[in-house]
């Protein structure tokens, strides 16, 4: 049965590339990121909307091809194409006066259509046999702790209830980083330095993640260890 995959972390560290080594995979480029990768990319324009996106994974549902995963790059992107939309939806007020930005008709506005866009994705998935992953950057947010001091964690760049929406519908939620470490050079100095790509597929107080696939803690993604669940 086809997975559904959410993967998120900071800028550069490979998301696109590594998804670009799915087999048979087609990608909804929207945040026109993977300009250099030798990959099959769904014509989207310059300045695709998210109507487009809607008539894509429509289209992909009905259309004869051969795809086996869709690759949706990326999340942040496609939230505010969603609330540009929400907000052109909008009617105007009593005044005639319409809102100009999403936090004038509030963010519950586009829930329905967040749902509806996960809907859309899970019958393409169902109906096509095809691998659904959501690619993702990070930023550094504060968890609230109901035991103890707040504290900061790595989270998605969407808003709290896409997150919701989006991860709990995933088999697999990934965050992507480097492993990084600290060496000491002596004399008190201490620098960073940049170690293996790895995927995080384990919750902890640092990252949200997840999987439901008999799937190892951590991945260093130079092995490919997810590629058979795509063929």
């Amino acid at each position: 049965e086809a997975k559904r995959f959410f993967s998120y972390g900071t800028r550069g560290v490979g998301k696109s590339s590594l998804a670009a080594d799915i087999p048979g995979a087609i990608f909804l480029d929207i945040d026109h990121g993977s300009g250099a990768l030798p990959i099959a990319r769904y014509p989207l324009g310059t300045e695709p909307t998210y109507q487009d996106v809607v008539d894509a994974i429509e289209d992909l549902t009905v259309a004869p091809h051969d795809y086996k995963a869709l690759v949706i790059d990326e999340a942040s992107k496609l939230e505010s194409m969603l609330w540009a939309y929400v907000v052109a939806k909008e009617p105007p007020d009593k005044n005639g006066d319409r809102p100009n930005n999403i936090e004038e008709v509030g963010a519950f506005g586009g829930a329905k259509l967040q749902e509806n866009l996960v809907a859309l994705l899970d019958t393409l998935r169902v109906r096509r046999g095809m691998h659904i992953v959501i690619l993702g950057h990070s930023i550094i947010a504060t968890s609230k702790n109901v035991s103890g001091e707040n504290f900061d964690k790595f989270a998605p760049q969407i808003n709290g209830k896409a997150a919701g929406v989006v991860g709990g519908n995933a088999d697999v939620i990934g965050f992507l980083t480097f492993d990084d470490i600290a060496r000491r050079l002596g004399r008190g100095k201490t620098i960073g330095h940049t170690g293996r790509r790895v995927v995080h597929l384990e919750h902890s107080a640092t990252w949200d993640a997840k999987s439901r696939l008999p799937l190892p803690p951590m991945i260093a993604t130079s092995s490919l260890v997810v590629t058979p669940f795509f063929t």
